[in-house]
């Protein structure tokens, strides 16, 4: 999926609550059947520390791979708002001192990392 059809899906989702949505891509058919409220809740226990996103994430950083949808994910949680959703603002209250805070405290990046994150993922 592009990024602008991976913006317009989070747009939708937001607006609607619900993450029904059909996209048409060459020959290719992407669904996603599940409502926003139940996969994204409680984004502090998916995005910490060793969990879903971070740990591969980290992996991927150490091994010097592509990020890039890792990238577009996070460019997504930085730039939307998802108050609605259970769990988003102590999620977001991480962010409160920036971007690099939240890698060294949240996520334990290591001081000497920091750099790399920051020139990678943002």
């Amino acid at each position: 999926m592009s990024k602008a059809a991976c913006n317009s899906f989070v747009d939708k989702a937001i607006t609607t609550g619900n993450s029904s949505y059909t996209a048409s891509q060459s020959s290719e058919v992407v669904v996603f059947p599940d409502e926003l409220a139940r996969v994204a809740r409680s984004p502090l226990i998916k995005f910490s520390h060793s969990e879903r996103f971070e740990f591969p994430l980290r992996v991927l950083i150490s091994n010097n791979k592509s990020i890039d949808t890792f990238k577009e994910v996070f460019q997504i949680i930085l730039e939307k708002d998802f108050h609605q959703i259970e769990g988003y603002e102590e999620f977001n209250y991480n962010f409160k001192n920036g971007i690099q805070e939240f890698f060294t405290k949240f996520w334990k990046v290591p001081q000497d990392k920091t750099t790399t994150y920051l020139e990678r993922l943002v």
